[in-house]
């Protein structure tokens, strides 16, 4: 402040004047920390996204294989029921004598 009461500005002029460049570091600071935050809740951002889709793709193939072992073994329970089915029509034809 003694630097511009030296150059002649009068002491109200000089404060306020002080008072306005400190003010506009402030802002500055204030800015730069708001972007550098944008900056790093964007890149936030993207991981979250990249992770949520790497789950998803996980979530879907864990869910193919599901369905891949369920169609196994609705096969092999059919194929149960049809022998059983068989093997019962023989004994029972074998027990009538036919």
């Amino acid at each position: 402040m003694e630097l511009f009461q030296d150059s002649g500005l009068k002491v109200n002029n000089a404060v306020e004047l002080a008072e306005r460049m400190s003010n506009i570091a402030s802002q500055n600071t204030i800015a730069q920390f708001g972007s550098e935050l944008r900056a790093g809740l964007e890149g936030l951002r993207a991981e979250l996204k990249s992770q949520r889709e790497s789950q998803e793709a996980r979530i879907d193939s864990l869910r193919e294989s599901q369905e891949t072992q369920n169609s196994k073994y609705n096969v092999l329970i059919w194929m149960i029921g049809f022998a059983t089915a068989v093997i019962s029509a023989v004994i029972l034809f074998s027990n009538t004598g036919g």
